[in-house]
């Protein structure tokens, strides 16, 4: 038997799919984001987000993402963090936690005026 990880999870149309490292999100326009957290499994209270965005395979080097994150269940948050463009469509933005637990981001992929919100949860734990 198999069981899933659920220490990151995409929250799509009110669903929430739980993903592996470097897991996919594809979108119905042919945009796709790929999330790699390290490290992984979160298990310290700093980690970072490498975003990589492509439409139809070709990487979007024009766009930008960002993070708003906190806390729910103890009240921390939220905060915010602008990714650094790496180049090629890749994007990574640094977090810091304030303490283990679940950790409610919203990530906003700006590609030229569209803005797509992409509700993430990451659990945090040593």
């Amino acid at each position: 038997m198999e069981t899933t990880d659920k220490r990151l999870g995409v929250t799509l149309d009110g669903k929430t799919t739980y993903i592996k490292n470097g897991g996919q999100v594809v979108f119905d326009d042919g945009l796709v984001a790929e999330f790699y957290l390290d490290p992984y499994p979160p298990a310290t209270l700093s980690s970072t987000i490498d975003v990589y965005l492509t439409r139809d395979g070709q990487a979007l080097a024009d766009g930008g993402v960002e993070i708003a994150y906190e806390m729910l269940a103890m009240g921390h948050g939220p905060f915010s963090a602008e990714a650094k463009k790496i180049g090629g469509g890749h994007y990574l933005v640094s977090l810091d936690y304030i303490m283990f637990g679940p950790w409610e981001q919203v990530i906003t992929l700006r590609i030229g005026l569209q803005r797509i919100q992409l509700p993430i949860l990451v659990v945090a734990y040593p």
